[in-house]
This record gives structure tokens, sequence and C-alpha cells, in this order.
């Protein structure tokens, strides 16, 4: 095909493991302002013409804005060494992006389980985790806020009022269009995110700490309770929640339309201030370790 080689017959296509490489070393965004939005990986001494191996050492992300005046010499293959061994986001800033949500109503999936114009989605001992804010102005894009963290209570990726933060520290952030995918290793996702056109937020993955609460979505469901115990399972759709998820200590009223208890002390009620709650509750299959 046309334009996907060049003089040396280098194909454009890196392979995933280089591209990983890079995304580390360049922090997950672009040297020169820290933009997640559409990167590009930019071969550098020697530029892509004349490249012949695709050397991770020699390739760094640039974002849509920056790519250009690099390829039309503004930017010295020098200055962008230099840009590289010390990225925007390592400077004090962190990888970020605008996600570009507009529904003035918010539907979150997660795992398999739909929650419909939400308020609050997650409520662990008191702390709201993704939790959706009116717009500024109306009519406008819903605002939606939430942190996600490591196994270890760390950061691992937040959003705040519809702007991702990622971690420099992160093992792997890859931004593909509207998808987000967070790994802590190789073949181990700890976050998927992606973004619908319309009014849809789809946490396709979720395997996240906090609090000595572990909370689990995929295509099982989503998975609550505490490393090491048994597990309470609840896969289905959730509609105008005041909060759709709540766990809370034992000894705790069990908020919600359904509720169950698990390993740890734990009360998890779902469905807070729901017009509709439907779904399946149980333990699930497996420990949650």
């Amino acid at each position: 095909m046309p334009g996907r080689t060049n003089r040396h017959g280098l194909s454009r296509d890196i392979p995933d493991p280089i591209k990983r490489e890079v995304r580390q070393a360049c922090g997950f965004d672009c040297v020169v302002c820290g933009c997640m939005v559409g990167y590009q990986y930019a071969h550098f001494n020697p530029p892509w013409p004349d490249a012949e191996e695709h050397n991770p050492d020699q390739i760094a992300l640039l974002c849509g804005r920056h790519h250009p005046p690099f390829d039309s010499g503004e930017y010295a293959s020098a200055t962008l060494a230099e840009k590289r061994r010390s990225p925007c986001c390592r400077q004090g800033g962190h990888p970020h992006r605008d996600f570009i949500y507009s529904g003035e109503k918010l539907v979150v999936c997660l795992g398999e389980s739909t929650f419909v114009y939400p308020r609050s989605i997650l409520r662990i001992l008191g702390r709201e985790i993704p939790v959706a804010e009116p717009p500024e102005e109306a009519p406008g894009p819903v605002r939606l806020t939430g942190t996600f963290y490591d196994r270890d209570g760390g950061l691992l990726f937040e959003i705040r009022r519809n702007e991702w933060f990622g971690s420099a520290e992160a093992w792997d952030i890859e931004v593909e269009g509207r998808t987000a995918t967070i790994r802590r290793a190789p073949g181990e996702i700890a976050l998927k995110l992606v973004v619908g056109e319309g009014r849809e937020f789809c946490v396709e993955r979720l395997d996240m700490y906090y609090a000595g609460v572990r909370v689990c979505a995929g295509r099982d469901g989503v998975r609550l309770g505490s490393p090491g115990g048994r597990a309470v399972q609840f896969r289905g759709l959730i509609r105008g929640g005041e909060c759709c998820i709540d766990i809370r200590t034992a000894g705790d009223s069990a908020p919600g339309a359904l509720w169950a208890t698990a390993a740890g002390g734990l009360v998890i009620g779902f469905g807070c201030g729901a017009s509709v709650v439907r779904g399946d509750l149980g333990r699930a299959a497996s420990d949650l370790l």
C-alpha cells in the first residue's frame, strides 16, 4: 500500500512491545505539551523517511498539533530528543486530555451492568468514586469526576470534570481514539474506559482497590468485597440512582433496593434512591483474590 513503507521498506506498523516502550519513556503523552489526544509515534534521528528500524530510543510521542511542525523542520531532531529525555509530564504535570463527553444525561456501563442517569456510581465507606455533576451551564454536558486506585491504594487514573489525568508512574497507559487502557503489568488490565459518541460512558474493565475493598468489573458483571474473601456479584440495570452501589461497614443500615453482606464486615447496597433496579445479585463463582 502506498505510503505504508519508507524508502528502506520499513513498515509504518510499529510492533506493540516497541510502542509500549515508547509510551513508558515519554510518559504516555506528547513530550512537548503533555496532551494525550491522538498522539502519534514520531521517528527522529533519523526521521521516518530515513529510518531503517523501529528503535524505541529514536521514537517520541507527539500530538496532532506538534507532529506537523516536526515533519516540516520547525523542530530539529536534537530538540525532540531533548524533549523525549525530559517529557512534559515529568516536569510536574500529568498525561491528560478532555474526553469530550457531550451528553446532557449520563449512562454508565460498568462491566455488564448499566446505570442510567446516576448521580453517584460507586460509594466506598463514604467516599464517592465516580460521581456525575450537573452541567456547568444548561444545556451542556454532564461533568463526570472519578478516581481509580491500584492494588496498593495509589492513584491509578483520575477524571476531573470531564478531563482525564493519568499517572506518569503507571506501567502503561494506551489511548486510542475514545478508549483509554491502563495496564499494571503485561496482560493485566486495571482499567479500560470507552467514551461513546452519545451519552454512554463505559468502564469495560476495572480492577480497583480502595480502603481494603476490591471492585472488579468485566464480562461477569461487577464483583465487590474484601481481597481474599467471597465476592458479591451484581449484573443488571439501575435507573436514576442517588447512589448505584454503596459499600458500608457492618452495623450501618443496608441501603438500596437490593443488598448483600460480604466478607470483611461489609454491607453492599444496590440502587439507593433508584426508580428502577433490575438484575441478578449473588455470590461470585470464585474468591475475590
